[in-house]
């Protein structure tokens, strides 16, 4: 060990350079490693988390497809307890709202984000270590409240927790009372980041109180923990009585749809999700191709030395090394070099936290935790085991003759092995990177079906009616507002749905996109085109119509045979349609536009509705303001801001504009995109210097040969060509290899997009060509001087 740690800061063997490249992989591949790890452990803090499971619907509609839907009505968790002995516990949650402005009792306004409201049972299957106060009695209190530790410190500056039961937190709309304190949620949960959890007995202040409902308002996340070796059979049966007493199954039927509740496995919820089960394949196979060319690169590395050091091997088997010592000496130099390795990686990973969270998403403090730290380590052994084998393989097989006479190295498969995987793996990255950037840059400026540019929202649900049209009102007399309106939902958003059914004709035909309720001057705004019929009649504020899109209106005439088309027919909506009196006429058909983003894109056919100033519809949740500008620039946005601040001061109202957003909902794409850059980058390096150091030693292994050719009349160009034909023998399979795998690795990532760019032939072979452009310049770089040498020289060196 002691030789091995000198060996490493000795001239000439390159130690601080296979260090460098294997620290750099170790420190890319582990993150990314501890990344899969981390999405795969989701809600493995909760205790007997392999007996808990979430309970969703399973439906089907007259369109005769059966879906799966994982919230349901507020009635089916308490039920499951009540019909199944297998059930331990049952508890169901419902969100709130993303972000309020609260007030304690001194009057400081705080942000509050993520408030859910759930039943008393909650904390019984998701336990967090309670800081303060009986959550059970807690969350059974109307208007009573649990909060979160890192709330709590913004509360309490003393951290005193047991002080805070009992005090207020007011908003516009209700007062709440603080009855305890919990510990946050890990942030590989579904609940992480939630920071007050409201006693569901406080619902009817907010929305409809759906608690009893079994079936329609299905809103509710409802989960279950069973008793151990329930037979899963068992529940179903159980499960199946309950729909059966309880649904109204024959009132269903006559619908088209049957319903029936299903229950997942909660650790399999988030692992299961196609997006993250394809984020954590291709992350692996990233990681894995990282690791693996740092450890090959180190093997060419310490084998290329082989000329130099096989006399120094020989003479110590001459003084009775055996076999077992050469691999000790070899495995003795890889422990050193990994530490060392180690050590640079810790270096890189903790001094660029802060890019590693940009590009993954996650803190580094959550990544290596528990078993993670154990599968780290396992990943460095194997990493000791090949950087010592095989190098011990090859020097243990020297001959000790070479102790006497010079060393000739007749066999470089290991180099054309270790070459051949290096000029494949950056083919397959700098396709992979080729095709992420294309896509990245198709979703960003894809076209929507609706026009954003310069356009700027304003979130004001916390504020009164009065004061949100003040705002508008405001805001509109600004030189640089073209235009200016208002909605309830934006198409970035995920709407919630409903169905549509017809008068007199009981079917539910299919669920829709409800974008609820727009203003004058919307689709304007937005550009969306009408094509047919007519925009809202803003002169008949009691008319009862809706404007639908072209996949409503031809789903619609198809499924209810309608072969003039769905303009002007009557059609009712769930939610909105309480009687067969409540109609609404189809006014106008407009153009089917994006509704959410490319990655996470709702196919649904979507309706707006019209809400006329002051009416009900209007003060209902007309919470976003839209204004275009004639530009954005940040004086502008200070000019909006400051009328916002001025209409509310104790508001939080921020102009957002609408592109910045759209970007930030691309976050993901984007941090995969960086993360095969960077990762292609290290490829790219480690790949360069092998074949610097494969180039040198094919130069100085064909010295004689290159100066006799030069005697014999060899041109420059001649010799230069000799060595990049032999090396693209090597790379032009390995490059074919290398493309063969970024298709079916870029296909499979591309299955996540609704929308997505075209496998052309073209971008595999550009990749091909510049990857091979790439070998070439790197070989004749490394060989010119030495090929354009003075034969002499050469052969007196020989």
């Amino acid at each position: 060990m002691k030789r091995a740690i000198f060996q490493l800061f000795k001239k000439g063997d390159n130690n601080f350079l296979k260090v460098f490249l294997l620290g750099l992989g170790l420190a890319m591949g582990l993150v990314l490693i501890s990344k899969v790890y981390f999405e795969l452990s989701y809600e493995n803090f909760t205790p007997h988390a392999e007996r808990v499971y979430r309970i969703g619907e399973k439906f089907s509609t007259a369109e005769g497809k059966d879906q799966s839907h994982y919230q349901t009505p507020g009635a089916i968790a308490p039920g499951m307890k009540e019909y199944s002995p297998t059930v331990e516990v049952a508890t169901r949650y419902t969100w709130l709202a993303e972000e309020a402005i609260v007030k304690d009792e001194p009057g400081n306004s705080h942000s509050v984000k993520n408030i859910i409201m759930a039943d008393s049972c909650f904390f019984d299957i998701f336990s967090r270590k309670i800081q303060a106060g009986n959550p059970k009695e807690a969350l059974e209190v109307k208007n009573n409240i649990m909060i979160s530790q890192s709330f709590a410190n913004k509360l309490s500056s003393e951290k005193n927790y047991r002080e805070l039961i009992g005090k207020t937190l007011k908003t516009d709309r209700s007062t709440f009372i603080i009855g305890g304190v919990y510990e946050d949620f890990p942030l590989n949960s579904e609940l992480s980041n939630i920071n007050i959890i409201l006693s569901l007995s406080s619902i009817g202040q907010f929305m409809g109180d759906g608690r009893k409902n079994w079936v329609g308002n299905d809103r509710y996340l409802s989960f279950v923990r069973l008793y151990p070796n329930t037979d899963l059979k068992d529940v179903d049966e159980h499960i199946n009585k309950m729909c059966r007493e309880n649904l109204p199954l024959e009132e269903l039927s006559k619908a088209g749809v049957e319903l029936t509740f299903i229950i997942t496995p909660l650790q399999n919820v988030h692992r299961e999700d196609s997006t993250v089960h394809r984020m954590c394949k291709l992350l692996i196979i990233i990681a894995t191709v990282l690791i693996l060319a740092s450890i090959l690169n180190y093997v060419l590395i310490t084998i290329s030395a082989m000329v130099r050091k096989a006399k120094t091997i020989a003479v110590l088997k001459c003084y009775g090394a055996s076999r077992k010592n050469i691999y000790g000496r070899f495995m003795s130099d890889a422990l050193v070099h990994l530490l060392a390795a180690l050590l640079l990686a810790a270096i890189l990973i903790t001094g660029g936290k802060n890019i590693v969270q940009d590009l993954i998403g996650t803190p580094v403090s959550s990544l290596f935790q528990g078993y993670c730290i154990v599968l780290s380590a396992g990943v460095c052994l194997l990493v000791l085991l090949v950087g010592g084998f095989i190098p011990g393989y090859i020097y243990s097989n020297i001959p000790v003759a070479t102790a006497f006479r010079r060393y000739k190295e007749h066999s470089r498969k290991w180099k054309y092995i270790l070459l051949f995987v290096q000029f494949g793996t950056s083919m397959l990255f700098i396709t992979l990177l080729t095709v992420v950037m294309m896509q990245y840059r198709m979703m960003i400026n894809a076209s929507t079906g609706y026009t954003y540019n310069n356009l700027v929202y304003i979130y004001t649900s916390d504020i009164p009616e009065n004061k949100k049209e003040s705002i508008r009102e405001e805001l509109g007399r600004l030189p640089f507002i073209e235009k200016i309106t208002r909605c309830s939902t934006l198409p970035f958003n995920r709407p919630p749905g409903n169905n549509v059914y017809l008068p007199n004709d009981d079917r539910q035909y299919f669920n829709i996109a409800d974008m609820y309720y727009v203003a004058e001057g919307y689709f304007s705004m937005m550009e969306i085109p009408i094509i047919a019929g007519r925009n809202f009649d803003e002169l008949n504020p009691g008319a009862r119509e809706i404007m639908v899109s072209r996949k409503f209106a031809d789903k619609l005439s198809t499924m209810a045979g309608w072969k003039d088309g769905a303009l002007g027919k009557d059609i009712m909506i769930t939610e909105h349609s309480q009687s067969h009196n409540e109609v609404y006429n189809v006014c106008g058909i407009y153009e089917d536009y994006l509704i959410g983003t490319i990655d996470n894109n709702d196919i649904r056919p979507s309706v707006q509705f019209f809400a006329q100033a002051g009416s009900s519809d209007w003060a209902y949740g007309m919470g976003y303001i839209l204004a275009r500008l004639d530009h954005i620039t940040p004086d502008k946005l200070a000019q909006v801001d400051k009328i916002l601040r001025k209409a509310a001061p104790d508001k939080e109202l921020v102009p957002v504009a609408y592109s910045m957003e759209m970007e930030w909902r691309y976050v993901e794409s984007r941090r995969f995109r960086d993360s095969i850059m960077i990762a292609g980058i290290i490829i790219l390096i480690i790949t360069i210097i092998g074949l610097i150091g494969y180039s040198q030693d094919e130069m100085n292994r064909r010295r004689s040969e290159v100066a006799i050719r030069k005697i014999n009349g060899a041109t420059l160009y001649e010799l230069l060509s000799m060595f990049c034909i032999n090396i693209l023998k090597l790379a032009v399979p390995a490059v074919i290899i290398g493309g063969i795998a970024a298709y079916y690795i870029t296909t499979e990532w591309l299955e996540e997009f609704s929308r997505k760019i075209d496998l052309a032939w073209w971008i595999f072979a550009g990749c091909g060509l510049f990857t091979l452009l790439m070998v070439v310049i790197v070989t004749i770089s490394t060989i010119y001087k030495a090929a354009n040498t003075n034969p002499v020289h050469n052969l007196k060196a020989e």
